[in-house]
């Protein structure tokens, strides 16, 4: 079996990496919330290290590779980037709890309405684009496009409008959901 040196033969994919070239579409980050305060985890200590910013995107700021972030939404103080475009910025209390039972965990919380008529696209291969450093798009290990119309649970997405977050959810309201 021959070893190929990646340095040598591809000098391209090769990088100092020094962050970002990272892609974040249809995400909820949830800011100041009793979970985030109160953790005792080494990543908190280190997202928190920026200030207020280690809740969202905010502590991607001058980062050495471009970050793309669209159609996301921001609760509680959690920062989205400057570049941002078709953002949500809310401030309410989404009152997120995360619930373990016999029967498995679940997460409970109140979902607004302005998020669920928040307009969103379907994450495809296409929105992904290119990373930074390989010039490669993003595909799935099969080297087959994404198209990702079925949230974590399985449940197909709206085509025309998914909701932001992991999961679809047609109306506001406390919702509760299994998550395993």
């Amino acid at each position: 079996t021959e070893i190929v040196n990646l340095r040598k033969e591809y000098p391209s994919l090769v990088s100092k990496y020094g962050g970002g070239d990272d892609r974040f579409f249809n995400n909820i980050f949830l800011g100041k919330n009793e979970l985030n305060i109160e953790q005792e985890d080494v990543k908190l200590k280190r997202r928190t290290q920026f200030g207020k910013e280690g809740f969202g995107l905010g502590s991607y700021k001058g980062a050495a590779w471009p970050v793309i972030a669209e159609e996301n939404v921001y609760l509680n103080g959690a920062i989205p980037l400057e570049e941002n475009s078709n953002e949500l910025q809310k401030s309410y209390n989404s009152d997120f709890k995360i619930e373990e039972t016999p029967e498995g965990v679940y997460i409970e919380f109140v979902m607004d309405e302005e998020i669920v008529k928040f307009k969103n696209r379907i994450v495809t291969t296409e929105i992904l684009g290119k990373t930074s450093i390989s010039k490669f798009p993003y595909v799935q290990p099969d080297n087959s496009a994404y198209y990702i119309d079925k949230d974590y649970s399985g449940k197909k997405r709206n085509k025309t409008n998914p909701v932001a977050g992991p999961f679809e959810i047609k109306e506001s309201g406390k919702q509760k959901i299994k998550v395993w």
